[in-house]
């Protein structure tokens, strides 16, 4: 009987502390500047935004009752980690659903702003608010900035063939050193070393603004079409230089090949002494093993033999 007393009065007591743990936390979730206990910076940069008279909550938790349970829950948990001295960053999603609760004209308008045209309703559909509008509210404080920035937009909205894309349908007026511009794969692309950094980007957005002729005049055929890897062999041995605009050292062949690449004028008659060397399981990077019985059975027997998949089927 005591036993069960006992056992009685620890849940009432863990009960207590639940409601109570609770009550502080709904007190907390309802004055943002309570956040600014374990986020100040975030809180700091709130104060200075655009959304300073919109409170934490209603960005960072839903507005039905899960929602509310589990934003509750999330501060009990962060409340905790605090005590407990856990340093974190810290990450926070804003579903586009928070976002258009209080924009959703935007989804029936075109926005004219910056000399940027933007129509939100198709791109809603496919991605979220934040993975272009993260800074939106706390800036600098933002440890992954994600911007709308051109590449992001060329990813979807590409040219059909050789069709470019028409500028003026986005680009309502045309401003240098906006700030899109400077940030981003854009403007790693486009800045004063893009002779050396314009491949590092997707390729297939390139030909939204830049035609497959402008690319050839220093490139094969670019980005390189399906089946390259079988096909590259003829075109490197007929235009090595084209190849080594953008494969500048030889090891880039090598450590695929494993030996120097292309073969060398000669290389049939002394490639026994490469096979020794570095194996002939480097040979079969590229060639089948009937290349190599094509011609040594020949060689062996200059009358002619049986193909060796026959030879083995009889």
């Amino acid at each position: 009987m005591l036993q069960r007393k006992s056992i009685l009065l620890l849940a009432l007591l863990a009960f207590a502390l639940l409601v109570g743990a609770s009550a502080v936390s709904i007190i907390v979730n309802v004055k943002p500047t309570a956040c600014s206990l374990c986020h100040r910076t975030e809180v700091d940069t709130w104060k200075t935004s655009t959304h300073k008279g919109v409170s934490c909550r209603n960005c960072h938790q839903r507005s039905d009752a899960l929602g509310f349970v589990n934003g509750q829950l999330n501060l009990i948990r962060m409340s905790a980690a605090k005590l407990a001295g856990e340093e974190r960053p810290p990450r926070a999603r804003v579903a586009s659903g928070q976002c258009l609760s209080c924009h959703s004209a935007i989804k029936g308008r075109v926005v004219d702003r910056n000399g940027i045209r933007m129509e939100h309703a198709s791109v809603i559909k496919k991605t979220e608010c934040a993975d272009c509008h993260n800074e939106v509210v706390h800036g600098q404080a933002v440890p992954l900035p994600k911007r709308a920035t051109m590449d992001k937009c060329t990813a979807c909205h590409k040219g059909k063939g050789d069709e470019l894309l028409d500028c003026q349908m986005c680009h309502s007026k045309r401003k240098e050193r906006l700030p899109t511009s400077r940030v981003g794969f854009w403007a790693t692309l486009h800045g004063k070393s893009w002779e050396k950094t314009h491949g590092m980007g997707n390729l297939d957005s390139c030909s939204a603004c830049h035609s497959k002729a402008k690319c050839s005049k220093c490139h094969l055929q670019m980005p390189h079409p399906e089946g390259w890897p079988s096909d590259h062999g003829t075109v490197a041995k007929g235009d090595r230089e084209s190849c080594a605009k953008c494969h500048k050292k030889e090891s880039f062949c090598s450590s695929c090949h494993g030996i120097a690449m292309p073969h060398l004028d000669g290389f049939l008659k002394s490639h026994s002494t490469t096979v020794k060397k570095s194996g002939v399981q480097t040979c079969y990077k590229c060639h089948l093993k009937e290349d190599c019985s094509r011609c040594h059975e020949r060689h062996a027997h200059p009358g002619g033999v049986v193909p060796m998949k026959q030879s083995l089927n009889p």
